[in-house]
């Protein structure tokens, strides 16, 4: 599976202010895909149109009719009606809470909440709250998943554990997942393509694929890819 996208532009007219500027980038599901470039570039804007908000012109193809897992940025993933366990059984689908036991269990443990598995949105912190986001997310039955920051607020040894459970599962199911972070070693431990691009507007700079053909990047590799990734934080 492929994502093409040629010539895309968007702008927002009510402010003037144009987000994105003759993009061209392709994604692939065979590996996980980063999304990296500063602040404020029009990355989430992006994400925003693969989920199916309008943009100006170009062209999109490959994502047509395809189920679309968004886990946004912001706080607001979670039913506030639902508790943490009823939010991922929501995810799953059109089934029973008996029929997906394992699997509700199995995400609750991934994201450290099995504490707080009958809590309400409200009554927890802004870091479970994106542990709760994120297993909702994964438990969604998606095509494409399209995560914006997930890691952000996680100690490092949750972030680890998430991201080896993600890669496992894209490994399994070849499906597509796109990410977005600022972490320079979130991207060294999960992406295989990291498209790196400036703005605003957004446009592509550069293109690195992790040589994964080792268990682990190592060596000179890992020192190129910081450097140039610091080159392009800012």
């Amino acid at each position: 599976m492929e994502i093409i996208i040629t010539n895309l532009n968007k702008t927002f007219e009510e402010e003037n202010d144009k987000i994105i500027d003759n993009l061209n980038l392709k994604v692939t599901s065979e590996g996980i895909n980063c999304i990296f470039g500063p602040s404020g570039s029009g990355k989430t804007t992006l994400l925003d149109i693969l989920a199916d908000m309008p943009y100006d012109s170009g062209r999109i193809e490959g994502i047509e009719n395809r189920k679309i897992a968004y886990l946004y940025q912001e706080d607001n993933f979670l039913d506030p009606e639902l508790t943490v366990e009823e939010n991922i059984l929501k995810a799953i689908g059109d089934s029973t809470k008996a029929e997906n036991q394992e699997l509700i269990n199995q995400l609750i443990d991934l994201v450290e909440l099995k504490p707080f598995r009958d809590y309400y949105p409200v009554q927890l912190s802004g870091g479970m709250k994106r542990q709760a986001a994120i297993a909702k997310v994964l438990a969604s039955n998606g095509e494409v998943y399209i995560l914006d920051e997930p890691f952000k607020g996680l100690h490092m040894g949750l972030k680890k554990q998430v991201m080896d459970y993600i890669r496992e599962k894209v490994q399994e199911t070849n499906k597509m997942l796109i990410f977005i972070t600022h972490d320079i070693e979130e991207i060294l431990y999960l992406a295989d393509h990291v498209h790196i691009v400036e703005g605003p507007p957004l446009k592509s700079k550069t293109y690195i694929k992790i040589d994964r053909s080792s268990e682990t990047v190592k060596g000179e590799q890992v020192e190129e890819i910081k450097q140039i990734l610091r080159e392009n934080s800012y």
